[in-house]
């Protein structure tokens, strides 16, 4: 599968672990990401900036998800794929495959904005000067 860029996977992981504190972007202000996000029609305010919550985190990742990748998390928490059956309890996985789907697809449009150090901890244990470099991307 090819990344944004068009190189295969193992390109942008070794690519990645060589950039980790390298961002080709200013790091903007927190009021300059504010403004931001108000035009591009994400809701976010600055205390959820200033002290972020894995939920409020969350929230913004999936509009921004939904703006630039068209993922839709309605969506992808109905997804089901074809092995889905051959658990004996396909129930039990129903929200792991819609995660699997974001979590994929953050990590690709993080990629593709620049940002090749992201991980899900910026999600789970949000920190404030680490998503002014994400959302400065």
């Amino acid at each position: 599968e090819r990344g944004c860029d068009g190189r295969g996977r193992g390109e942008e992981r070794k690519e990645a672990g060589a950039m980790s504190s390298q961002y080709s972007f200013p790091i903007l202000e927190t009021r300059e990401i504010l403004e931001c996000m108000m035009e591009l029609g994400c809701t976010v305010s600055e205390e959820q900036l200033t002290k972020p919550s894995p939920d409020h985190i969350t929230r913004l990742m999936e509009q921004l998800l939904d703006l630039f990748l068209g993922f839709s998390t309605d969506e992808s928490s109905q997804m089901r794929f074809s092995g889905m059956d051959a658990f004996e309890h396909p129930e039990l996985h129903e929200f792991s495959v819609g995660q699997l789907a974001f979590n994929r697809s953050i990590m690709k449009l993080m990629l593709c904005s620049g940002v090749h150090d992201f991980s899900l901890k910026d999600i789970q244990k949000p920190e404030h000067k680490r998503l002014i470099k994400i959302f400065s991307a």
